[in-house]
């Protein structure tokens, strides 16, 4: 284990953290937040980095049905992330949580699938 690894401990720690900063209301623990700070593993920070997604259509198939005309099925589309020097993203249950010099930064797991991203993130 690296010591960019978080222990499953450590994990199940940070993630009842998160759940209660990440609650709805005006404030937080400030405590709970010190905690979270020294839990997560920090990253140097790096002067360039990449983070990328190239996305992708699936093959398809077009013919003709009988007694229907023309169809056409498309393949499911598909994504690859790539990143170059970018700082590791630990995954505490559903929270991706990055850790560099002077700041958190915390994701919903699902935060791609959303149209509106308005309180999916903090830092």
């Amino acid at each position: 284990m690296s010591d960019q690894e978080l222990t499953v401990e450590a994990r199940l720690e940070a993630h009842a953290l998160l759940d209660r900063l990440t609650r709805d209301g005006p404030t937080f623990s400030r405590e709970d937040a010190r905690r979270l700070i020294a839990l997560i593993p920090v990253s140097p920070r790096r002067r360039f980095s990449f983070t990328g997604l190239f996305q992708g259509r699936g093959p398809s198939l077009r013919g003709q049905a009988a007694g229907i005309g023309e169809v056409g099925v498309d393949g499911e589309g598909r994504e690859k992330r790539v990143s170059w020097n970018a700082a590791p993203v630990h995954r505490v249950g559903g929270y991706l949580v990055t850790h560099t010099p002077g700041q958190v930064v915390i994701d919903l797991l699902w935060i791609a699938t959303r149209e509106d991203l308005s309180g999916q993130s903090c830092q």
